[in-house]
């Protein structure tokens, strides 16, 4: 599954840099620049999130103890950071994106068990991409009070939304702090459930995404039932429809 969608996931980043053909018809055009700034709305569109969050923020000084474990997504491996109650961190690995590395950019005050637990991480990851699960997911945000407004403000964006900088920026109650808007989403926490992703470029571009484009774009697509991705079922995808 893991190799499958790295394949996957080369051709759609070869395709982007015009080195290959596009991997499926369907997913071109969606992810076509045109296409995508037709998408973007001046105001959030209502539709359904992809699950219920409880968002707490976490003074960036906080030394809590974390257990931590890589486990694999629809969209790769991932390194999670969580307690006995609520996801801490979710991060895509990948070269030159070590799970340490990571946990250490997003949460440097704290202290992580020595050794990781993949079983506990395994069942984090389940939650975070479960449509079924009707508990709310708990997450915990270690950031500035004005990164926690944009986490927030992500976080209303439903499956199959999209917006542009400068609408995250008024969301968040910074109206025309479009650029500080973005260096917030780049210290994003939670990937997936804080969904970066759903923010491009006004002129239809995706934009920068932590962990490349080409995941951007496949996740945008994921959420639109275009694409099914290897050993992930498609009923378990939300298919809002793309508007």
């Amino acid at each position: 599954m893991a190799a499958a969608y790295q394949r996957l996931e080369g051709m759609v980043a070869a395709w982007m840099a015009r080195e290959g053909p596009p991997p499926d018809a369907a997913l071109a055009a969606l992810l076509a620049p045109s296409a995508l700034a037709r998408r973007v709305r001046a105001t959030v569109p209502a539709g359904r999130l992809w699950r219920s969050l409880v968002l707490s923020w976490v003074d960036p000084r906080c030394e809590q103890e974390l257990a931590w474990g890589c486990a694999l997504t629809p969209f790769g491996e991932a390194v999670l950071a969580f307690d006995a109650g609520a996801l801490w961190h979710l991060s895509f690995t990948g070269p030159g994106r070590a799970a340490e590395v990571l946990l250490r950019r997003h949460l440097p005050a704290a202290r992580f068990l020595s050794q990781p637990d993949p079983v506990a991480a395994a069942r984090w990851a389940g939650r975070a991409f479960d449509t079924t699960d009707a508990v709310p997911l708990h997450l915990r945000l270690s950031g500035t009070a004005f990164q926690f407004r944009v986490w927030q403000a992500l976080a209303r964006i439903p499956a199959g939304g999209l917006c542009d900088y400068g609408t995250l920026a008024h969301l968040a109650g910074a109206p025309g702090a479009a650029r500080a808007a973005g260096t917030a989403m780049a210290r994003n926490p939670v990937a997936w459930l804080i969904p970066c992703h759903r923010v491009i470029r006004g002129d239809g571009r995706l934009g920068h995404y932590q962990s490349g484009a080409a995941r951007k774009g496949l996740m945008l697509a994921w959420e639109a039932g275009v694409l099914a991705l290897p050993g992930w079922s498609a009923e378990a995808m939300l298919r809002n429809g793309v508007g």
